[in-house]
């Protein structure tokens, strides 16, 4: 069974795999992790030699910190949902890779990232629900999912 059970579920991932959204949200991570990486060990490491890493460190988790706000103030909408959850999983890694080396008052910054990754996350859960009971010619199931994202 649990055989059976593995191999579902990497056929669905493997289904998911070929969706060009998420290959393409999970590079825009892969790349970001990079970015980070080489900053930190490139270009970077000449400033750091002028500060220290920690005022480095706390400068970049400030610049996500605000592309997290400035996403959130972005409206309702799936796709500014959508970036608003990414900015919240970029903040809540880089709080909990540098929380020894970051003021207590970022970590509200990480409750507040967590909790909106979460609450987004749900919403667009619900939302692709309904437009795969759409799809599959299920138009009254879809808007009784819907209305659970007013309750």
């Amino acid at each position: 069974a649990l055989e059976t059970d593995a191999g579902a579920r990497l056929d669905v991932l493997r289904n998911l795999l070929q969706d060009a959204r998420i290959g393409k949200t999970l590079w825009e991570h892969a790349d970001w992790l990079m970015q980070l990486r080489v900053e930190s060990y490139s270009a970077a490491s000449q400033k750091l030699k002028q500060r220290s890493t920690t005022k480095w460190i706390r400068q970049q988790v400030t610049k996500i910190h605000h592309q997290f706000v400035r996403a959130c103030s972005k409206g309702n909408t799936a796709e500014a949902q959508h970036l608003a959850r990414i900015r919240a999983k970029r903040l809540r890694y880089a709080v909990e890779e540098f929380v020894g080396l970051l003021p207590h008052a970022v970590v509200k910054w990480h409750s507040k990232a967590t909790k909106a990754q979460t609450k987004f996350g749900r919403q667009r859960d619900i939302q692709t629900s309904a437009r795969l009971a759409e799809l599959h010619g299920a138009p009254n199931i879809a808007d009784e999912i819907r209305s659970c994202v007013l309750n």
